[in-house]
């Protein structure tokens, strides 16, 4: 057999790209092919090995955690997975194994100062739910400084900080955003603390979107970002990344496509190499979840690991000169804005002078137009609308609405498909 290599050359981008504009018969090729991205950088049709400056670091393993929402009246084999997601209204009571990995959500509330066992993750961040809120809980910020000193000091917990990344994405932040956030808001809490030990041991939520290899390298970058964060504070630092799907692009209008949708984000988070993914129902929506929908939102990850293999390899992408090139710019482009942000003042004078929330607005606006002028597709919702699915309002779960007076204007999580379900 000849050798391929032999027998077709290597050809660069200079004669690949005068090939390409001979197809385009006069069109214009940064029109055509050049992609303009909200981060602030552009992405063009082709990457080779010239486009990426570094290579890019990475965890060793890929053997991710499957976790669930619980819900105690249902019937679901909670046993067959690998961890649990709990609310604070139902710990009462709850007694878990020794073994039994949970992350516990405690949303504009203090968390007790005792988990409930050795495996347990706090998912706690009162800076961000100030933001969402616009208070503290018990309405104290002394209060809660407080608890989270507590909680790192007797050690009940698995982590010392908990960071929600996941609600930027949910409000309709780009993927640098996202990122500067996370490091903003923990440079905050090591000044409220006065102690950078509190980044000891964190957990990020984040959220995966639709956009697959964005996701991918925003994951990659999110631990580049971290280590050199840390490296900053002079400490070593344990991240824990728990992946969940977004609820940003999914909808009541032919909900069925909401498990394609969440399939390709759990994939996402995979590669990225998050310790743990939880795929939200695709009724997730609808005040009564159905027991088929919860089971079916973990029965994909098992079809990713035991029949598409997922957890036989480490980083797969790596060496994949686009993802390299977007881990790069991402991770340029949020240590950038970190920084710019930082030198104004921080988490907390930015929301005060309600610089962060424009930003957070402007940049929701910019995907909610795309949307509505049909540049950005949900399929059976603004592509090929099931105008047959009548759905009716008492089946929808209605937002919670910020009650009384707030320290600083809100932001609060939008779908995009929320104008077209109420039309």
């Amino acid at each position: 057999m000849n050798d391929l290599f032999q027998d077709f050359g290597p050809i660069d981008e200079k004669q690949w790209k005068t090939a390409v504009q001979a197809e385009l018969k006069g069109g214009d090729y940064a029109e055509m092919l050049i992609t303009p991205m909200p981060e602030g950088f552009d992405v063009k049709p082709l990457y080779t090995k010239s486009d990426v400056a570094t290579e890019s670091f990475l965890t060793d393993k890929n053997k991710w955690k499957i976790i669930s929402s619980f819900i105690p009246t249902t019937k679901i084999p909670y046993d067959s997975l690998d961890g649990i997601q709990l609310e604070a209204k139902q710990l009462e009571g709850f007694q878990p194994s020794e073994s039994e990995l949970l992350f516990c959500t405690f949303r504009n509330e203090l968390p007790p100062t005792t988990a409930l066992n050795q495996n347990t993750y706090f998912d706690w961040d009162f800076l961000g739910d100030l933001l969402e809120y616009g208070h503290y809980p018990d309405k104290s910020q002394e209060l809660a400084i407080d608890r989270l000193k507590e909680l790192k000091e007797n050690q009940s917990y698995k982590n010392t900080l908990a960071l929600d990344v996941s609600r930027y994405q949910n409000f309709g932040c780009n993927h640098a955003q996202q990122l500067a956030f996370m490091l903003l808001e923990a440079a905050e809490y090591v000044d409220l603390t006065q102690d950078a030990k509190i980044l000891d041991k964190t957990l990020v939520k984040n959220a995966a979107g639709s956009d697959f290899f964005l996701e991918i390298a925003k994951l990659r970058a999110m631990r580049i970002l971290w280590a050199n964060f840390a490296d900053a504070y002079n400490i070593k630092s344990e991240l824990t990344i728990l992946t969940e799907t977004t609820l940003r692009n999914k909808s009541v209008k032919d909900k069925f496509n909401n498990i394609i949708r969440s399939t390709f984000e759990a994939a996402a988070g995979i590669f990225g190499n998050s310790d743990a993914v939880l795929v939200h129902p695709y009724d997730e929506l609808f005040i009564e979840t159905k027991e088929l929908a919860l089971e079916l939102g973990f029965k994909q990850q098992f079809v990713l690991r035991e029949e598409s293999f997922l957890n036989h390899y480490t980083d797969p992408l790596k060496g994949a000169y686009y993802v390299e090139f977007l881990t790069e710019k991402l991770a340029e482009k949020a240590w950038e804005l970190f920084k710019k942000l930082e030198k104004e003042g921080g988490f907390l004078k930015g929301l005060g002078k309600g610089s962060i929330q424009r930003k957070i607005k402007a940049s929701a606006q910019l995907e909610q137009d795309k949307f509505d002028e049909g540049n950005l597709n949900l399929i059976g919702v603004n592509k090929y609308p099931n105008t047959a699915d009548v759905i009716l309002k008492d089946q929808i779960k209605s937002k919670a609405k910020n009650e009384g007076k707030t320290l600083f204007e809100t932001v609060s999580r939008k779908r995009l498909s929320e104008k077209i379900e109420q039309e």
